[in-house]
């Protein structure tokens, strides 16, 4: 146990390993404006890895069409381990998605036909939909939308937090 971090490759601060973490973590479908009713998960999972700063987190949420209703706003996924950071230059994004397996039946607004998680500032991770030639399509995927069917959600965020 090193109580002041280990210094990897110099003494300076910007040297030392301070913190080291892995858990698990229970991701949610979630809104924007009010939380949808979800009667059952077929799968409700993540675990992460926590290294300084940067979050790798896994995911795999499953909710089979019908077991979702209500809500309103856009859609979003909680229950991070950490939130995101919002210092630096957040417009231009504080982490990534790559995706294992995804699927929806939901609908899509006019010119989308796909959808994303977005990793935002803050403690939640947005739905997006998108037209996959167009990012001037790109925007919040409603909660009605996303309840309409099923929804799978599988893969990994990497992004910084500042806890």
């Amino acid at each position: 146990t090193a109580t002041a971090g280990l210094a990897v490759g110099g003494t300076g601060a910007a040297n030392t390993l301070d913190d080291y973490e892995e858990g698990v973590w229970t991701p949610t479908l979630t809104a924007s404006t009010t939380d949808p009713t979800v009667a059952a998960y077929v799968q409700q999972k993540g675990f992460y890895t926590k290294i300084g700063r940067e979050v790798c987190a896994h995911i795999y949420l499953r909710i089979n069409g019908g077991d979702m209703s209500g809500g309103s706003g856009d859609g979003r996924i909680s229950g991070l381990p950490f939130p995101a950071s919002n210092t630096g230059s957040p417009s231009f994004g504080v982490g990534g998605f790559s995706k294992n397996w995804m699927k929806s039946t939901g609908s899509f607004s006019s010119s989308r036909n796909q959808f994303k998680p977005v990793v935002a500032v803050g403690s939640v991770f947005e739905l997006w939909q998108y037209n996959g030639t167009n990012p001037e399509y790109d925007t919040g995927w409603g909660i009605g939308q996303i309840t309409s069917g099923d929804l799978i959600v599988s893969g990994v965020f990497t992004y910084f937090t500042d806890a």
